[in-house]
């Protein structure tokens, strides 16, 4: 009895030393993860944009803490999705996170990789988030922005591109046996205006980015023709693309507080697609001196109902057609509504242009 005692003590104090040993490797993996991240994102000498793809969990909570940026959240799956309730708890105390509802699939990535240009794109668990991880899928990551970091088990080390120079694996994993890696975003341009706008024809809206300034070089037609104007890239995305890809976080109470705040500044063209969201801290106007305009349009607060309707909508499909029937028609009556349906018809008209985002 003595024996098996002894001896079933030992199995247990053997078992207890292993689960131990288990987690402090994890523990270690995590240390180095979040180190390398670190590391890398101290060479940030300004406000930057990070788009998380996962759901809000410790990791980035800690990049929101910590580095003066915005950190947009973009679920991997149709099962992380969010309730109000449980969006509003967890981010009190974060004045710099964005929830996007959607799902990323391939026309989320497409279309955001037009329209939106991040500092950093972080991927910490892609065999989690997509179905298959392989060439094609880490070079559209890559056209998000400037920086992808991307965790990628070792055994999958050939997904990444073959012709990428730049790529970097910043850190190895004993335990997990996976690898940190580091590759550069080759865009340097906008595709887009906004989401819901066609593709421009030429590079029109260039970036400039480093790690201490971001500058959009837009070409203007007027004053004087075809000339560049150097403005600042604010961190945040247009409050456009987070409409359109479900935003569930800032709440629709906390975007119509933070507008109201933006009816006492000048703005030559005060629309919804000059607006950056940076969180629950509120918005920044973008192209506050554009003379490059075909039209005149300050804030009216006849005019406010339309702002709200916008924000009250949802669905993707119902916001563009608002945006291009009802908004802009009745706000900017300058634009003929013919001008405005044919803008609609020939997005919804092409797949290619006109996204229907699924639920």
């Amino acid at each position: 009895m003595n024996h098996y005692l002894l001896r079933t003590a030992c199995i247990l104090i053997s078992l207890a030393a292993l689960t131990a040993c288990y987690a402090d490797a994890n523990l270690q993996d995590n240390e180095r993860r979040i180190t390398a991240i670190n590391d890398f994102l101290d060479h940030y000498e300004r406000p930057f944009t990070l788009l998380y793809i996962g759901p809000f969990d410790d990791s980035v909570a800690h990049i929101a803490q910590t580095y003066a940026c915005v950190c947009v959240v973009c679920p991997c799956t149709h099962s992380e999705s969010y309730t109000t309730s449980v969006v509003n708890e967890k981010l009190k105390q974060y004045s710099n996170v964005v929830i996007l509802g959607n799902a990323l699939d391939n026309p989320t990535i497409k279309r955001l990789g037009e329209c939106e240009h991040f500092d950093v794109v972080l991927s910490l668990n892609p065999l989690e988030s997509f179905k298959k991880l392989d060439v094609r899928l880490i070079t559209r990551l890559r056209q998000l922005g400037d920086h992808l970091i991307i965790e990628i088990p070792n055994k999958h080390l050939s997904s990444l591109p073959s012709g990428c120079s730049s790529k970097v694996r910043i850190a190895q994993y004993l335990n997990t046996q996976t690898s940190l890696c580091l590759l550069e975003g080759p865009r340097q341009h906008l595709l887009r205006k906004t989401w819901i706008m066609r593709p421009m024809k030429e590079a029109s809206h260039k970036i400039e980015s480093s790690f201490s300034h971001k500058y959009l070089i837009k070409r203007m037609a007027k004053e004087p023709p075809y000339s560049y104007r150097t403005t600042r890239w604010y961190a945040g995305i247009n409050l456009v693309t987070f409409k359109m890809c479900r935003g569930i976080y800032p709440t629709n109470l906390m975007l119509k507080k933070s507008m109201q705040k933006l009816q006492a500044i000048h703005h030559p063209d005060w629309m919804v697609n000059n607006m950056i969201l940076r969180g629950s801290s509120g918005f920044v106007f973008i192209d506050m001196l554009d003379k490059d305009l075909t039209h005149y349009r300050p804030y009216d607060a006849e005019f406010q109902p339309l702002f709200d309707e916008f924000l009250n909508l949802f669905e993707p499909e119902a916001i563009q057609e608002f945006f291009w029937l009802t908004f802009v028609p009745t706000y900017i009556p300058s634009i003929p509504f013919e001008k405005c349906a044919a803008a609609f018809n020939a997005l919804k008209a092409n797949p290619h242009e006109y996204i229907c985002m699924q639920k």
